[in-house]
């Protein structure tokens, strides 16, 4: 197995897409597994651990093809692979348990959930009049739209709409083809115009 991961790593770096599928299903399963462990305690409608597998598996392949990783046998990429997951990991939990985000504290969907029906239909629709959602959706597209219109590019309006649909900026790096650094400061440019 060893000397197999060892052809399939150095396959990878060729941009052998088989090489990237083994490598995927050798080890995607582990990383979900590693990320659980170092994300006990948050809550899963906030991130799970599949999320940051996922995101530390495309990073993996984004810095190999651009030269930045280069493991040589299954150790090597083991190690590699876990450091950006705990990486990914630790900035997700910074993130939830930050002030802004209000130190841990926030209580979603869930509070609802209770009481002697367990089978009832609870949540946030019990507090909420369905027949507003109509209205409401409409005013929360207009405003995203308003929101969008004041951007002065395209490129803005498609890495703002790509935050809100919940990618990341190395996601929109790549889906854009520039750099993580130009995602950032167009981001910030997105906060300035509509602060």
């Amino acid at each position: 197995m060893a000397q197999d991961i060892t052809h399939w790593i150095s396959e990878a770096q060729k941009a052998d897409s088989q090489a990237a599928q083994v490598i995927w299903e050798t080890y995607f399963q582990k990383l979900i597994s590693y990320a659980r462990k170092k994300m006990q305690g948050m809550p899963r409608r906030a991130t799970d651990e599949e999320d940051v597998a996922l995101s530390a598996m495309n990073s993996f392949f984004d810095g190999m093809h651009q030269g930045r990783f280069m493991p040589q046998d299954r150790d090597e990429l083991w190690k590699l692979l876990a450091t950006i997951t705990v990486r990914k990991a630790t900035r997700e939990l910074r993130r939830h348990h930050a002030q802004k985000r209000g130190g841990g504290a926030v209580r979603g969907e869930s509070v609802f959930i209770g009481g002697a029906n367990e089978s009832a239909n609870w949540g946030i629709n019990e507090v909420m009049d369905a027949g507003n959602l109509p209205a409401m959706s409409m005013q929360l597209t207009a405003t995203c739209s308003d929101m969008l219109s004041q951007l002065e590019d395209d490129s803005l309006r498609t890495i703002a709409r790509s935050r809100l649909e919940g990618f990341s900026n190395e996601e929109i790096a790549q889906r854009m083809q520039i750099s993580l650094a130009t995602v950032k400061r167009r981001l910030a440019r997105i906060r300035e115009t509509w602060s």
